[in-house]
């Protein structure tokens, strides 16, 4: 259903666990904007970059994708010495629940989501 990712908490978890975890607004509105903003933004500097060095216009089309490209691997870089650094601070635990396996006795009530 998710990915899987991990992060340190203070809380005793076991396997099992139906662990609730909350992101702050902030967060997430910086991590949409990274994610959807920056690479558009290297695509549009690409072509205007090329478009100023005189390039024809095939070829500042080319370097607007050269800048698109040069946004993900922005992104990717960003992801990997940035975000996940950051990750156990941006997680908050809101609430855990044991894992009971007795917990569904009656045979119309669905056990797989628990």
């Amino acid at each position: 259903m998710g990915s899987n990712f991990e992060f340190k908490i203070n809380q005793k978890v076991e396997l099992g666990d139906l662990v609730t975890l909350e992101i702050s607004e902030k967060d997430v509105v910086k991590a949409a904007f990274i994610a959807y903003i920056f690479p558009p933004i290297f695509m549009i500097l690409g072509y205007i970059v090329a478009d100023q060095l005189g390039f024809s216009e095939m070829q500042s089309i080319f370097g607007s994708f050269l800048g698109l490209g040069v946004g993900f691997i922005f992104l990717a870089l960003y992801d990997r010495f940035f975000a996940k650094k950051t990750i156990d601070e941006e997680i908050k635990v809101v609430a855990v629940e044991k894992y009971d396996p007795n917990a569904c006795t009656n045979l119309a009530e669905s056990c797989e989501d628990f």
